[in-house]
């Protein structure tokens, strides 16, 4: 609880959202005494695409892997449930060979659901075997919930600040044109008494 309070303490603080998801996966590990974490999101194209992690010897923010070839993940998001493996190098329920690969023998999954869908997941990563409890599961996904109303907030405040550009851009491109408008009227005036004065 008291990591989930820190945690939710860290979302809500006025720091960037990168370095607030930072700071969530970092505290979350260390809750979960797990060796490293990621969040992949879904792109459009229903890929998996690291957009945060912790722990990695590597930077692998942005790489990306079809949806098929995460079958863990998979199923977390189709059943919106945690996917507990204890055994990732023999369970049928994980690309081994990439479990293999990373030298992960154990991996905690749990999906992000928004408004009924899931957009992404988190995986928590063991270098050792791991015997999954109700815990492990319980905080991934009082976490999740929290980590997801953060990305909502961070893609409404996006949505937001794109808004009040644009809006800004519209009313220096009308303050030009204004400009630009009495800039030609105050000189055809000019024009206009000059010809007057002339006696044209």
């Amino acid at each position: 609880r008291t990591a989930l309070n820190t945690i939710n303490s860290t979302i809500h603080s006025v720091l960037n959202f990168d370095d607030i998801m930072k700071n969530v996966l970092l505290d979350s590990t260390n809750a979960l005494e797990c060796n490293s974490a990621a969040i992949s999101l879904l792109d459009i194209n229903n890929n998996w695409v690291v957009n945060y992690f912790h722990g990695f010897d590597r930077d692998i923010k942005g790489t990306t892997y079809n949806y098929s070839s995460e079958p863990h993940a998979v199923l977390a998001a189709e059943t919106q449930k945690p996917v507990a493996i204890d055994d990732a190098y023999n369970d049928i329920r994980m690309n081994r060979e990439r479990m293999k690969e990373w030298g992960i023998p154990s991996v905690l999954v749990v999906p992000l659901i928004s408004e009924g869908n899931s957009i992404g997941v988190i995986y928590f990563n063991y270098y050792r075997k791991i015997n999954f409890n109700k815990y492990h599961t319980d905080f991934g996904e009082k976490l999740a919930s929290s980590i997801t109303l953060a990305l909502k907030n961070s893609e409404l405040i996006k949505k937001l600040s794109n808004e009040l550009e644009e809006r800004l851009a519209i009313e220096d491109a009308l303050r030009e044109s204004e400009e630009k408008f009495r800039t030609m009227a105050n000189a055809i005036t000019q024009l206009a008494w000059i010809a007057n004065a002339d006696g044209y």
